[in-house]
């Protein structure tokens, strides 16, 4: 039986898309407001993206946002736990892993299965649409003209080829690992936030909202480290 589901756009073109840009606004004013945040602050932003929630039901957006979100509490409140480079290593590791959660489902995706059917549940029946995106294409090296799915890891893989998901993986990992080492937490956490995102939609790709290809930019262009538009404490005064 198909779930029923109510879901308000308020004039944005998807629910999701409503979603993705209350999340900007909300890592916005994360890294705007780091050093002088307050209980209110972090209340009003944890209502807000709940109450978009409500409207739009969009569960994967939420769980992404929500979780950075509190990864953002954490870092904010012990950022001398995060200290060590071995946290920076680790940051690194989550882009191929997210990586390949994504092609899980393409290779061992079965409705009869319960635990599956729960996932396919929780992901609003993105495992399922993995798979079938899957079967239509498969690997590429340079990409082909076949849908993807609601993943820009599935459309790196598939309409971008795998020289565009490895280029993908590598720079975001990098990215992960310099605001790590450098504890630009800020930043970090709107970068984990996008990762989230991208495990499970194609909306990433707009940069009116993506904060994180920008920041991506600095990497592609070798721009210096102080060069960056940063908004955490230095390294050396944290």
């Amino acid at each position: 039986m198909e779930e029923k589901r109510n879901r308000f756009a308020l004039g944005f073109i998807h629910p999701n898309i409503l979603s993705l840009y209350v999340a900007a606004l909300n890592w916005g004013w994360i890294s705007l407001r780091w050093h002088k945040l307050r209980w209110w602050e972090w209340a009003t932003i944890a209502a807000l993206n709940y109450g978009v929630y409500l409207l739009t039901d969009s569960r994967s957006m939420f769980y992404s946002v929500a979780a950075s979100e509190l990864a953002a509490l954490v870092l904010h409140l012990v950022p001398r736990f995060f200290r060590s480079a071995i946290w920076a290593w680790l940051s690194a590791l989550i882009p191929p892993i997210m990586a390949v959660l994504s092609l899980l489902p393409c290779y061992y995706f079965d409705s009869s299965n319960p635990v599956w059917a729960k996932i396919n549940s929780l992901f609003s029946g993105r495992p399922y649409l993995f798979l079938e995106a899957w079967k239509k294409s498969g690997w590429s090296w340079f990409g082909m003209d076949a849908s993807s799915g609601d993943s820009l890891f599935n459309f790196m893989q598939i309409e971008r080829g795998f020289f565009c998901w490895v280029l993908f993986i590598v720079m975001y990992s990098v990215l992960l690992f310099v605001l790590c080492r450098h504890h630009c937490w800020a930043e970090f956490t709107v970068a984990l936030g996008l990762l989230g995102i991208c495990f499970t939609e194609k909306t990433p790709l707009a940069l009116t909202v993506n904060l994180t290809f920008w920041l991506i930019g600095n990497l592609v262009t070798l721009s210096p480290w102080e060069k960056w538009n940063r908004f955490s404490i230095p390294r050396e005064q944290d």
